[in-house]
Order: structure tokens, then sequence, then C-alpha cells
């Protein structure tokens, strides 16, 4: 239930708060229960899904070559676990990483013409 908890307040702050920070360091304590009781308590998925979480809090921050490495992670544990292509996580995992292979995450985030404030 710890892990669960953490991954939860990672989750809040991530959406709500908008501390990504805070998020990440929730979100790997988790992660790091998830992995050490991994086969006891806990499911391939919960991994997998915690590394999707982290991945979505890397690419929030503009990291995305660590955001792809977290999502990379989550698709091969998901597949390590016997999870098909056709899990929603798992299929979304992949989506992310053809946007941040492709620049269409950076793309979004960078800011639009429409968005510059005039200066003069």
């Amino acid at each position: 239930a710890v892990a669960e908890t953490l991954n939860a307040l990672g989750l809040i702050y991530h959406h709500m708060v908008d501390d990504q920070e805070q998020a990440l360091e929730y979100h790997a304590r988790a992660l790091q229960i998830f992995q050490l009781q991994r086969g006891d308590s806990y499911s391939c998925t919960d991994v997998a899904l915690t590394f999707s979480d982290i991945a979505n809090v890397h690419r929030k921050k503009g990291d995305y070559e660590r955001a792809a490495k977290a999502f990379m992670d989550s698709v091969s544990t998901f597949r390590e676990g016997g999870i098909g292509d056709n899990h929603p996580r798992l299929q979304s995992a992949l989506v992310c990483l053809q946007q941040l292979g492709s620049g269409t995450i950076q793309q979004e985030s960078a800011p639009r013409q429409s968005d510059k404030v005039e200066t003069s």
C-alpha cells in the first residue's frame, strides 16, 4: 500500500500541484518499492506503469531523453511480464516513444508564433 500511495502522490504533484521535482521523487520512491517487492506483492504492471508515470514527468519538464528512456523501460517491463501490445497503457507508451522520436512532443511544447508577446 505504501508504493501505491507514493505513486498516487506523484500523480497529484504532477497533474494538480505542477511540482515536477516532487512528483519525480514520489514516483522514484514508489518504483524502488515496486521493484524490491516485484513478484511478491506487486506485478510487472505496477513497475511498468510507474516507469510511464516517471516518463510523463520528464516529458513535462522538457527532458525528452530521460522521458524516452523511461518509456522504453515501461515497454520492456510490460513485455517481460507477458503483457501484449494491445494493453492500452503499453500502446500509450509506444505512441509517446514514437512522438519523442519524431520530435512531435518537442514541437508541441515549443512556443507558437501566436503565443509570443509583442515587446515593442
